[in-house]
């Protein structure tokens, strides 16, 4: 089994992305520090023209982005951002999410979370 990071080991057990770190400790090949895919996503967006804006805003921080309709309420939308070869560290995760945060209160929408390959 790889080595659990001090910094992991430090965070409150009620933490989620605590247990998605050992998760992919767990199951990813290489540790935690192994580059992979990583995917930020926002939803219940109010309109097409939020979603390019969202989108935009993701792209200059470097994301890849897609947008789709929302199947579930076709007047809404969400925006799934992604990067390879990312590598998770102390904080890093905390801070991209301060960002989607941030960025979904601007338009009026959800920050869904995030998930990582474990390859």
């Amino acid at each position: 089994m790889n080595k659990i990071p001090k910094w992991i080991n430090n965070l409150e057990d009620s933490d989620p992305n605590k247990t998605i770190y050992l998760q992919l400790i767990e199951n990813g090949k290489g540790g935690i520090e192994a580059p992979r895919e990583i995917n930020f996503s926002i939803k219940d967006i109010p309109s097409a023209e939020d979603a390019e804006n969202i989108a935009e805003y993701c792209k200059e921080k470097k994301w890849h982005t897609d947008i789709f309709r929302d199947s579930d309420s076709e007047s809404k939308f969400w925006v799934e951002c992604a990067k390879n070869g990312y590598v998770i560290s102390d904080g890093k995760i905390d801070d991209e999410e301060t960002f989607f945060l941030k960025i979904a209160r601007m338009y009026n929408a959800t920050y869904d979370g995030w998930y990582a390959s474990v390859e």
